[in-house]
């Protein structure tokens, strides 16, 4: 039977469904109707056409459960205005192109006015991927495109996740951290800086990187989604839980809690009853400044025709110079970081100015308002990013050399360093240097240095550099004590502005970090 058709049989079936409604009226017993209420079936659609390719264990799990009504529907059910009767549209994993060509027009254009209407729609990857902007084929009911279009075709592993408290809740996971089925599923990031009108629910821990694919992109990208669209709610996941030992639940779990909460509140920000401490809106909204504050970044590294490591004191604005769609960036560690700021952030960027007295702010100006920070308030944007370990994409580093009195001070010692994170550190470290024991953390960041970095060092692929001198990606190494306090930095290997090899950690307490959040002026 297709969803869109109830016959005579079904009606018939109607009729004593209303019994106890009027048993309610008559005797005034409110508690049957709100029990009968709670029997009433959710009505979900499986679309099982050309490019569509549901696993037989998810329909077990959803046909297994007596609380939801589960048909299988395809384009043309679609066209013909079967998700009248649904409450739910699933679209499971697959082809994002081809399950957007056996819909058709007419029927894209169905879900989504089903979808605004107050309707749940379900993507797992490819169905995911067809709720977004990536593609003008696509539905675009999610404010979401992907990263690294090019090299989608990432591969198939198993990815470390970790789950929002809105995530563990939706889903009904008692641990925030878990291992989930990834297949080429949508790296996603804000279109057109709508970031506010999606909820992360679970972010990637890690990554697989296809062939000639950007390092770093997947790493701390949300890997499931919450967004509203019209009256209805969009839930995106890029993986396959339903693949995944210990997590094949989850989606009949998320469907039940957004149905069950449906009638709360049409916007979405309702359904989240989250303690202010927590505010999910102003936590995607501060992850979308840094992804442009990286991406402007990675834009420039990925057009760089010539880079050079050089002091040049001029204004902001000619840190960096574009040419026919190409970047010429000759110019140190915080003109760049200032350029970058400038172009994405320039208010937030004026409050650093401001503290500088130079044509822009130099590293240690950074390190000095960045330790000032606080960091359970924003001043003028800025938050204080307390701990090496909370680190994420899009933060700033900033450290301030420190002088030895006893010794004359050079042209070329600088006042510090000043770098964009690119991916969340990784376990301590333990080693030697000197004969003494160093325990340390690395960061992987992307700065403008005379420095060789640490592997794997990746140079501006335009650029045709045979060495670093200027703009660049690698490791650094944060120094930590016993206490994982932090206590120095190991820059790299070689510094060519001093022209000999580094070999070994420089300490200094003047070491911090920070986060640009949208803030009203």
């Amino acid at each position: 039977m297709r969803l869109c058709n109830i016959d005579r049989s079904m009606r018939i079936k109607i009729i004593p469904a209303l019994i106890p409604i009027f048993l309610c009226l008559l005797l005034g017993a409110s508690s049957l109707f709100a029990q009968g209420a709670k029997q009433e079936k959710i009505r979900v659609a499986i679309f099982l056409d050309k490019g569509a390719h549901p696993k037989q264990p998810l329909i077990d799990t959803f046909t297994g459960d007596p609380s939801v009504s589960l048909t299988i529907i395809n384009g043309e059910d679609i066209r013909a205005g079967c998700l009248k009767n649904a409450d739910v549209l699933f679209m499971p994993g697959g082809s994002g192109k081809r399950e957007a060509f056996s819909i058709g027009e007419e029927g894209k254009e169905k879900i989504r006015q089903f979808t605004k209407d107050g309707g749940i729609y379900l993507g797992v990857c490819a169905g995911c991927y067809l709720a977004t902007y990536a593609h003008p084929e696509y539905l675009g009911i999610m404010p979401l495109t992907t990263a690294d279009k090019e090299h989608w075709r990432r591969g198939k592993a198993n990815l470390p996740i970790q789950f929002t408290p809105l995530g563990m809740k939706i889903f009904g996971v008692a641990q925030a951290n878990a291992t989930v089925v990834y297949h080429n599923g949508p790296v996603l990031k804000p279109y057109n800086n709508q970031a506010s009108e999606v909820a992360p629910l679970s972010y990637y821990r890690g990554e697989v990187v296809a062939r000639d694919g950007r390092i770093g992109v997947m790493v701390n990208s949300p890997s499931m989604v919450l967004c509203r669209y019209g009256n209805g709610i969009v839930l995106g996941i890029s993986p396959h839980p339903e693949a995944t030992p210990g997590l094949t639940g989850i989606e009949l779990h998320a469907v039940h809690w957004l149905y069950n909460h449906r009638y709360q509140n049409k916007a979405l920000w309702s359904l989240i009853s989250s303690p202010p401490s927590t505010n999910y809106s102003s936590k995607i909204a501060a992850d979308a400044i840094s992804s442009r504050i990286y991406n402007k970044a990675e834009e420039i590294f990925e057009h760089t025709t010539s880079s050079h490591y050089e002091h040049l004191h001029e204004a902001v604005t000619q840190q960096v110079q574009q040419y026919n769609g190409g970047y010429e960036t000759r110019t140190d560690c915080s003109g760049f970081v200032s350029y970058v700021l400038y172009c994405v952030a320039p208010k937030h960027f004026d409050f650093i100015y401001r503290m500088s007295g130079h044509t822009y702010p130099r590293a240690r100006t950074y390190a000095r308002v960045f330790s000032e920070l606080d960091s359970n308030q924003a001043t003028n944007g800025w938050l204080k990013v307390a701990s090496y370990k909370d680190l994420r994409r899009g933060d700033l580093i900033a450290w301030e050399r420190t002088q030895d009195a006893s010794k004359p001070r050079k042209k070329y010692d600088g006042s510090g360093h000043v770098m964009i994170v690119i991916n969340p550190p990784g376990k301590i470290i333990t080693g030697t240097a000197y004969g003494t024991t160093i325990r340390y953390i690395e960061l992987y960041v992307l700065d403008s240095s005379s420095v060789e970095h640490f592997p794997p060092q990746l140079l501006p692929p335009r650029a045709n550099q045979n060495c670093r001198d200027g703009l660049g990606k690698g490791i650094i190494r944060l120094m930590l004590d016993n206490q994982d306090n932090i206590i120095g930095f190991w820059e790299g290997t070689f510094s060519h502005e001093k022209n000999r090899p580094i070999k070994g950690p420089s300490y200094t307490n003047k070491i911090a970090f920070a986060r640009i959040i949208f803030q009203t002026f």
